[in-house]
């Protein structure tokens, strides 16, 4: 029987619980809950661990008396803050006589990789398999338990995180006192859930619209190459509806979940808001007073986005075509109606995919990061996930010929 994988997601607006199974080639959701924490990063780190601590153990307390059973361990999402991907390979020799691979000889080869490191600075989070190699010249793309071999040799993608942000989360989670199995960034999350999914490509980018920052990631062979972010998320525009209209937050926004952007030619200019203290009608506001507010963001919005874009692309990979790759739009930022007719507004755009999470429970994109750990926890579970120890150096994973070489909220209807 597949094991109930706990996923946690704290978020940059919001922290997310979700139980699940991974079942016929994707999550199957048991239970999934979500607390709002407005403000919840500032720059990747944890603005209030002792709040974000509490939230965990509200979730987890639910989560039990739903499930009617006890958790002490959890995967976990971490944000793309200073992430830093690079390749290696190692080898190890088969333990047993016969040449049997046993979990025993796959620690061993992750603790050659986990002796691994770049600088004080960054902390090895994760190992992500690309290819097993064993005698014979046979290749597996998954742990190759009891196969048999005289050695293996696994080619891997290494994580590697800024290393406060990564203490913070840990501390958080020991003040929540639960235990986690295996962290990774939401982004790997995300590419790791839309594997899932047969009309997502090869090579796109990840276009993950939070609350409170956007991150974009590239994806190549379906694994994660490289991302970045910037600090401009939903939130913002709530608070771009409140400052240039004058009226309270919260009805900025009840406007920008309810009305959005009516992206139509000829669309009706109704009144969206009046207020209550206004009996004369002086403060009215229309369609058209929400919609210039969230045009001229969205306009903002799209110079930092491919600003960003840019400078990553510049970093990791300057001859590839950026405008040949598409973008998979993600993350709960993408419910604001009108949103891609205002991006296409803006000048040319590679073809934007709009992946649907058919998973009962969590069908809304913000819970894609939780939902992808369900997956990690599955396909990697051959894998003793332990907390690493970074020491030495590496080769940067690099582009040639053009190409990537590669060496909740509620319910979405």
């Amino acid at each position: 029987m597949e094991k109930l994988t706990i996923a946690l997601d704290i978020g940059s607006g919001a922290t997310k619980l979700v139980a699940g199974y991974f079942l016929d080639q994707q999550p199957i959701v048991v239970d999934a809950l979500s607390v709002p924490v407005p403000v919840q990063l500032i720059d990747g780190r944890l603005a209030d661990i002792d709040n974000t601590a509490s939230v965990i153990r509200k979730l987890i307390a639910q989560l039990e008396k739903n499930l009617n059973q006890k958790i002490t361990s959890v995967v976990a999402s971490l944000p793309v803050h200073g992430l830093q991907i690079y390749s290696a390979t190692k080898t190890t020799n088969i333990i047993s006589q016969q040449g049997l691979i046993a979990p025993m000889d796959l620690k061993n080869l992750q603790n050659l990789f986990r002796k691994e490191g770049i600088d004080e600075a960054h902390v090895q989070i994760g190992l992500v398999p690309e290819s097993f190699e064993l005698e014979g010249d046979r290749s597996f793309d998954t742990p190759p338990l009891n196969e048999v071999s005289d050695s293996i040799t696994l080619t891997a993608d290494i994580h590697f995180l800024d290393k406060a942000v990564h203490a913070d989360y840990l501390e958080a989670l020991r003040r929540a006192e639960v235990k986690v199995r295996h962290f990774a960034v939401d982004s790997h999350a995300i590419a790791e859930l839309l594997t899932t999914q047969d009309d997502i490509p090869n090579e796109y980018v990840i276009v993950d619209v939070g609350t409170n920052h956007t991150s974009l990631s590239f994806v190549a062979n379906r694994r994660l190459f490289a991302a970045t972010h910037f600090d401009l998320g939903a939130r913002a525009l709530t608070e771009k509806i409140e400052t240039e209209l004058g009226i309270p937050y919260e009805e900025a926004l009840r406007l920008h979940e309810q009305f959005g952007y009516d992206a139509r030619e000829n669309f009706f200019d109704g009144i969206v808001y009046q207020s209550v203290n206004d009996p004369q009608g002086q403060a009215l506001i229309h369609q058209s007073d929400l919609n210039r507010v969230i045009a001229a963001f969205v306009e903002s919005w799209s110079a930092e986005a491919w600003r960003y874009l840019d400078l990553l692309k510049q970093e990791v990979a300057p001859s590839i075509a950026i405008m040949n790759i598409p973008w998979v739009i993600m993350g709960a930022g993408r419910k604001l109606k009108g949103f891609l007719p205002l991006l296409q507004a803006q000048g040319p755009l590679p073809s934007c995919l709009w992946p649907r999470l058919p998973i009962l429970g969590a069908r809304s994109p913000a819970y894609a990061p939780a939902l992808g750990l369900i997956v990690i926890a599955h396909k990697y579970a051959a894998m003793h996930e332990e907390t690493p120890i970074p020491v030495a150096s590496l080769e940067r994973v690099k582009s040639a010929k053009g190409k990537t070489s590669y060496s909740a909220y509620e319910d979405e209807l």
